[in-house]
């Protein structure tokens, strides 16, 4: 097998644990999943072995032993900091610019972006999940109740049950009792998922 078509499979091989990451980020019921969690550790820890393999091949593994026995020794002198922060930006910017050359590193380039990629993931879930709890603490529980009892009744529905007039009437009423509710609260509806036939 060539080099290459080793780090195809390699490729698609990221690709795959991606995906599959992304579903479980996404299907999560609850902030955290074990699994996920172990996956992204995995990915973490292979990103830190491909730095440290990229930063020996680009022959800067002593530049960087050096800053971080600078970085141990450092006392609290502000003015060492700041050379020791522009000697690590120096070092991170030759880095890049290593890492930024066509062809180069390409698996490496391509875990980072995934571990962005999760992590960006990550953030908008947990953002979302932070977002549902707050709207959700501001609704009253009268509506709540008729919500709950439209989510079963759009259940009945999909399972063939009749669609009665009622119904829509309790969805229309239930809806705009909702929207004003979100409107007290400076919050707006852009988009409405199509339940019971209602438009905006």
């Amino acid at each position: 097998m060539k080099p290459s078509d080793a780090s195809m499979l390699n490729a698609a091989d990221i690709e795959s644990d991606l995906e599959k990451l992304k579903k479980n980020i996404l299907e999560a019921k609850v902030p955290s999943d074990p699994i996920t969690d172990q996956a992204i550790e995995k990915l973490k820890q292979d990103v830190d072995q491909e730095v440290t393999r990229a930063f020996i091949s680009m022959g800067l593994q002593e530049k960087l032993e050096s800053l971080t026995l600078e970085l141990s020794r450092a006392t609290n002198n502000q003015t060492l900091n700041r050379n020791l922060k522009v000697k690590a930006d120096r070092l991170m910017q030759e880095f890049k610019q290593n890492l930024s050359k066509p062809g180069a590193y390409l698996g490496l380039k391509q875990k980072l972006e995934k571990l962005s990629m999760i992590s960006s993931l990550i953030e908008l879930k947990e953002k979302g999940e932070k977002l549902k709890t707050e709207i959700n603490q501001k609704i009253p529980s009268e509506i709540k109740a008729k919500l709950e009892q439209l989510e079963n009744s759009q259940g009945n529905l999909s399972k063939g049950d009749p669609l009665s007039k009622d119904l829509v009437a309790e969805a229309v009423k239930a809806k705009k009792e909702l929207i004003e509710v979100l409107k007290l609260e400076n919050l707006e509806i852009i988009g409405v998922a199509v339940m019971f036939g209602l438009k905006n």
